[in-house]
């Protein structure tokens, strides 16, 4: 009787899913192949491998692109989209701040669960670590932090959450969905990460943002809400200009 009961309960929350689901159903399509085939990856999976691949691929052109990327995931992008939503939705701003602070928690509680070692220390334990060449000028993470990887999970929470609020999906999707990826395939070409930490990383990230994509259908606000209305506007600021 009880597990028919709860399922009525929660009947009401799988049609908002659904509703999300079919609303947004080329971003859940692309989602889903990336989620396939990032799991494809996972069969036979060996912890070093994707490490050793990368360390055999390094450029200087390559080692400065994901040295760059990599900081696309942290934390003055999401100051910066959030001060930019000032000027659209403050919703939105106090939104991503909070998603902000769920990944921090979810990162920090997770990694201390499951106190797993970050590749450097895998590999020197293992005295494999001569075996693979760093990236110059990076300052490779050691102990047992390793998993789940926060910059993937940060990065797939704060652009799928864009990808979902926005407008022109088609034109926005992809290019945010690379920018995403980018992150998570970077932490492994810098040996912060095994590739099981990044896919994991990014799977929570994309839970976290629908998340609170529900939470933004469900609460549903008036035009004339100040969180609905922009901080700053452009013609806010002409309009002093004129006065002065």
């Amino acid at each position: 009787y009880a597990a028919p009961h709860f399922l009525r309960n929660m009947r009401p929350y799988f049609l908002d899913m659904k509703k999300i689901i079919v609303s947004n159903w080329l971003f859940f399509t692309v989602i889903s192949l990336l989620a396939l085939a990032g799991g494809v990856l996972l069969i036979g999976y060996e912890k070093p491998a994707l490490i050793y691949f990368f360390s055999q691929q390094r450029s200087p052109a390559l080692d400065l692109f994901f040295a760059f990327v990599t900081r696309l995931g942290e934390e003055p992008v999401y100051l910066i989209t959030g001060l930019l939503f000032l000027f659209y939705k403050p919703k939105y701003a106090a939104f991503i701040g909070l998603i902000g602070g769920l990944v921090t928690g979810l990162s920090f509680a997770l990694k201390s669960y499951f106190s797993i070692d970050r590749p450097l220390s895998y590999l020197r334990q293992n005295s494999l670590l001569e075996e693979i060449t760093l990236v110059p000028g990076i300052d490779v993470h050691t102990g047992a932090t390793s998993f789940p990887s926060g910059h993937s999970m940060s990065a797939f929470a704060l652009y799928t959450f864009l990808v979902l609020i926005l407008p022109n999906k088609k034109r926005i999707m992809f290019p945010l969905l690379f920018i995403a990826t980018g992150v998570a395939i970077s932490r492994v070409y810098l040996v912060q990460h095994f590739y099981i930490d990044v896919y994991a990383g990014s799977l929570i990230g994309v839970l976290v943002a629908v998340a609170f994509y529900w939470m933004d259908q469900k609460w549903v606000l008036g035009r004339d809400h100040f969180l609905e209305r922009p901080v700053f506007t452009w013609k806010r600021k002409k309009a002093l200009r004129d006065k002065a």
